[in-house]
Parts: structure tokens; C-alpha cells; sequence
């Protein structure tokens, strides 16, 4: 798992990580969302069996979904991408493989989201709705907020279109073999536009496709696995 800049930036009631491709994460398009070996590796993790961990399936859209006690018992899979909650252990997932995972931690109204963030997402600025979804929802601040970004592809590999220059004008690179577009970055600007400080986010700064150890649909098309990210609020 590639964890230690996690619990570095965050504090011991928050868990969090993001898996490699030690262990595939890709959801299934039918029945549940684990495996039998997925889920010793994630009892592993919780120290008990039968975590009831929230799952989306994600569409590279803007909907994110509030896990409520009530949200828990409908036990769907819901398209969205991103979960935001104040349930206390209680693990929220995004699953990834080249695009973004986002780490969202508000300590002092104890509560959490986690966002996948592709390059559509990121257009649509998914990461600043979920931030927006926490005022309204749970009452935060953004002077509160910490944010860490996991891996993802970086612009020393993610060669683009000329298109991205009208999506993102301040964040594609100019290199001898093309337009990169820096996805990290611009999930940075837009949350410091909206009024977040640059030192309350983190970046990992690894990168999934040319970095060892990570799934990367960029670099391996449909037969990509993924990474799983994980947050949980520890009661």
C-alpha cells in the first residue's frame, strides 16, 4: 500500500490509504463488490470481517453521494463519484487507475469525503462540489479543511489533445512530444479558488503510469486493474 504520506498528513483518528497492484480493486459490473480475497485483505486492514464499506460506481460524473445511517440500509451501489460522511467507522472507497483519488478531512466537524477525479471530473470540478456538499451538509470550514491527493498520472506522462488547452488553460504543458495536462494541479486551483490554503492540501506527487507498482488504464487500456482508496473516521 502506498499509505505512509497519509498517516504522515493526517492525524491518528483518520485512516487512510490507497492499495497498488498487488491486489486488484476493479469493481465488478455484477454482484458484490468483493471478492474472498479482497475482503481478507480488507479484514486485514479493520481487523474484523464484513466491513461495510460504502461503494460507488463510477461514471466520471459531478454526483456525490452523503452516506447517512439511512443511506446504509438501502445497500446499493449507486453511480456517483465521490462519498462524503460523518459516520464514524464507517470506510468510504473510490477505486482508481490513472485518475485522482481526493482525500477530504474536516476535524472539527468530524466528517470526511473521498472523490475520484479524472480529467471529466475534474472539468466539471467534482472535488469543489464535494467541499461546497460538506458546508451544506455538515457545517465546514474551509480554513478547516485538509486535503491530500493519491496517485495518479502526472504531466510527465499524461499526453492530451489540443482540446485540454480550452478545459484547462493553466494547466497543460508544453513538451517536445506534446500537450500534458497536470491533473493534480488543476484539482490544486480550483479548491485554492475556492478559498482552501495551498498549505492544508497534499500531493503524493506519484506518478501511475511511469511510477513502479500502480495500475494504469493509460498504460494497459481494458485490462487494467485498479487501486482501491480508503477513508474512514475512527470513532
Amino acid at each position: 500500500m502506498t499509505t505512509p504520506w497519509l498517516s504522515k498528513f493526517f492525524p491518528p483518528e483518520v485512516f487512510a490509504c490507497v492499495t497498488n497492484r498487488s491486489i486488484n480493486f476493479a469493481l465488478p459490473k455484477k454482484g458484490k463488490p468483493f471478492g474472498q480475497k479482497q475482503k481478507r485483505f480488507l479484514s486485514s486492514l479493520f481487523s474484523k470481517t464484513d466491513v461495510p464499506i460504502i461503494n460507488v460506481r463510477q461514471v466520471h460524473g459531478r454526483r456525490i453521494v452523503t452516506a447517512t445511517p439511512r443511506y446504509l440500509k438501502k445497500g446499493k451501489i449507486v453511480e456517483a463519484d465521490g462519498v462524503i460522511t460523518n459516520v464514524l467507522n464507517l470506510p468510504i472507497a473510490v477505486r482508481t487507475a490513472d485518475c485522482l483519488s481526493v482525500f477530504i478531512f474536516d476535524p472539527k466537524k468530524k466528517a470526511i469525503g473521498l472523490v475520484h477525479a479524472g480529467w471529466k471530473g475534474t472539468k466539471k470540478k467534482i472535488v469543489p462540489h464535494a467541499v461546497r456538499l460538506m458546508q451544506r451538509k455538515f457545517g465546514s470550514r474551509l480554513k478547516d479543511l485538509k486535503i491530500a491527493f493519491g496517485p495518479s498520472i502526472r504531466p510527465c506522462c499524461y499526453q492530451v489533445g489540443k482540446d485540454f488547452q480550452k478545459y484547462f488553460p493553466k494547466d497543460v504543458v508544453h513538451k517536445p512530444s506534446g500537450l500534458c495536462l497536470d491533473l493534480p494541479l488543476a484539482n490544486q486551483r480550483q479548491l485554492t479558488a475556492l478559498g482552501i490554503s495551498k498549505k492544508n492540501i497534499f500531493d503524493c506527487e506519484l506518478c501511475t503510469f511511469c511510477g513502479p507498482g500502480f495500475f494504469s488504464f493509460r498504460r494497459e487500456g481494458e485490462k487494467a486493474g485498479r487501486m482501491i482508496s480508503l477513508l474512514m473516521l475512527r470513532g
